[in-house]
């Protein structure tokens, strides 16, 4: 009977723990998605204006309209999320930047 007790302890345990793990990722979740999304939108922009830089050599026509999403999920635009948006010749130099205004 002891064997049996023990077992269902770990497995009381178990299901705790999961149970703890899955709160923790509960709250904690959408601060990481945030993260991601930041990251995300500054990959996309550089993408973006890396290629139109090196087709056009100017930057992209959508470079200041609001399409992407902020962290407080406003619309924002790559203007905002990456500075200096330079374009000269066929290469695009940046520096990640905190939000500009317009």
């Amino acid at each position: 009977m002891k064997g049996l007790s023990q077992t269902l302890y770990l497995v009381v345990v178990a299901v705790v723990i999961l149970i703890v793990a899955l709160v923790l990722l509960t709250i904690f979740g959408s601060g990481v998605g945030v993260i991601t999304g930041l990251t995300q939108n500054t990959n996309l922009c550089i993408t973006k204006a890396t290629s139109s830089c090196t087709a056009t050599g100017q930057m992209p026509v959508d470079w200041r309209s609001s399409v992407l999403k902020d962290k407080d999920n406003k619309p924002t635009s790559c203007y905002n999320i990456i500075a200096p948006d330079v374009c000269t010749g066929n290469s695009f130099e940046f520096e990640s930047s905190t939000e500009q205004t317009t």
